[in-house]
């Protein structure tokens, strides 16, 4: 689905009053569900809205580790190594360019070459 740009989400504070505004027409018309079962949590005592039930990111992203190795990368002194992981551009020092780095690979079609040839 792609986003509606012509139809931003509301702000925070719009949110907010028209939050308000739809409790109290359900108010008004007898509605009165608990707050738990309308998107609401009990945190502490006070009421606080549920934002997502979703991730906060994807699992991958989630299990990202940068190590700040400043030679080879090839031992379990660096991070990434020792989780079994590749490093990557984020990492400290290495940027992913070391001997445990992910392995680029480029596809060269022969379309390409024509096209470079002609150019």
């Amino acid at each position: 689905m792609k986003p509606e740009i012509s139809a931003p989400p509301p702000t925070d504070k719009a949110a907010s009053q028209h939050a308000y505004r739809v409790h109290q027409v359900q108010s008004w018309l007898g509605n009165a569900p608990p707050p738990e079962q309308w998107g609401w949590e009990l945190k502490l005592s006070l009421l606080q809205p549920i934002h997502t039930e979703d991730p906060v990111a994807p699992e991958d992203v989630l299990r990202l580790i940068f190590c700040r190795c400043t030679a080879g990368c090839t031992t379990s002194r660096c991070g990434c190594y020792k989780a079994a992981m590749r490093c990557s551009s984020a990492c400290h020092n290495c940027l992913g360019e070391c001997a445990n780095g992910i392995p680029l690979s480029v596809k060269v079609d022969d379309e390409d070459e024509d096209d470079v040839e002609n150019f």
